[in-house]
């Protein structure tokens, strides 16, 4: 079984008149019986957070003028789930974790 899941999810700041970005950072882990093999920085890719703030509101914010903490992260881990899945074609299992 291969098991991906973010290691990082970072936001960068750009440099003056640039764009915010989503940096994402994957793990993968393989398990082979006993025998547990984890690549750290497997792979990683970007995404524009005025993208993802577009992507985000239909998720969990209540009042789209404003959100919580609470809701910005959850939003952001169900996008995160999405974007490994149609990345790496990959499946999520009943314990919620994403394989390929």
């Amino acid at each position: 079984m291969i098991k991906l899941r973010a290691q990082q999810i970072l936001i960068e700041s750009p440099k003056e008149g640039g764009e915010y970005w989503i940096r994402v950072v994957v793990q993968r882990i393989e398990k082979d019986g006993d025998i547990i093999n984890t690549v750290s920085q497997w792979d990683s890719f970007h995404k524009r957070l005025a993208d993802v703030a577009m992507e985000a509101v239909p998720f969990s914010v209540s009042d789209q003028s404003s959100c919580t903490v609470y809701e910005l992260s959850t939003a952001i881990t169900r996008l995160t789930i999405k974007w490994l899945v149609e990345r790496y074609n990959a499946t999520v299992t009943a314990e919620g974790d994403v394989i390929i």
